[in-house]
């Protein structure tokens, strides 16, 4: 029997599920470390510690860190899969990294896709700018950390960009472990949509059967290559709001 009669069918929103419960396991992994890297850098400014309690208070910093996750993994999509099968695929993701968080809001979802598209357009454009440098911009500005004056230094700070930007560097391909076990079908009737409590706990408790297989491809999931960062033309139909911003270290 061949490996590809070994796969099963999968519907794209399943697949999403799927995807969104493993990022979460990898947040869990290792967001208390890129935490600690942010706080170390805050430390270094001229703010108070009262300050920089009453500056991160109001933000979802988890929910921040997975949507990088999200969003550099969402970059292999394009040459992982047909074009359609990637357009139902990341428009699942548009649809479910919100209520994956538990959130009503946009706010996940808007940055999930910021990252994606300025990846592509930064790729389009010619510009050498890594993509977990991408995710730590995105994250910052909405921080506001590049609009204040106690703060803004850190913006092109290299050690603190480099602790910043471990968690997300040579990620492993999360869609190639998906491929080894699952075919996506989309014709596939999608399975009806939970409430956000339902939501929350399906994501924050269940594994999923590749999520051995991607650990295996390293304790870190880490691999010697980036995440593959060729889009097409999804960022185009978010608007001109996705343009990188000039990168300077």
């Amino acid at each position: 029997m061949s490996a590809l009669s070994r796969r099963f069918l999968i519907a794209p929103d399943a697949a999403v599920e799927k995807f969104l419960v493993d990022m979460r396991l990898t947040a869990e992994r290792s967001y208390g470390a890129w935490m600690e890297a942010l706080q170390r850098g805050f430390a270094k400014t001229t703010l108070s510690a009262a300050d920089r309690r009453d500056l991160l208070k109001p933000h979802p910093l988890e929910d921040y860190f997975y949507a990088g996750l999200i969003g550099l993994q969402a970059g292999a999509v394009r040459e992982s899969f047909t074009p359609a099968i990637a357009e139902a695929l990341l428009r699942q993701v548009a649809l479910k990294v919100d209520e994956a968080t538990g959130r009503s809001d946009r706010i996940i979802s808007n940055m999930v896709f910021i990252i994606f598209g300025r990846i592509r357009k930064n790729g389009d454009l010619g510009l050498r700018v890594a993509p977990p440098d991408v995710v730590t911009d995105v994250i910052l500005e909405r921080l506001a950390i590049d609009r204040m004056k106690g703060t803004r230094q850190l913006m092109n700070d290299p050690a603190f960009r480099r602790a910043l930007n471990a968690p997300f560097t040579k990620r492993a391909i999360w869609w190639n472990a998906f491929q080894a076990i699952y075919m996506v079908n989309v014709t596939a009737q999608p399975h009806a949509r939970r409430n956000r409590a339902g939501a929350r706990e399906y994501f924050a408790t269940r594994r999923t059967p590749q999520s051995m297989v991607f650990e295996r491809a390293g304790q870190q999931l880490n691999e010697d290559r980036p995440p593959s960062v060729a889009l097409s033309s999804l960022a185009q139909k978010l608007g001109q709001w996705l343009t990188p911003r000039p990168h300077v270290h």
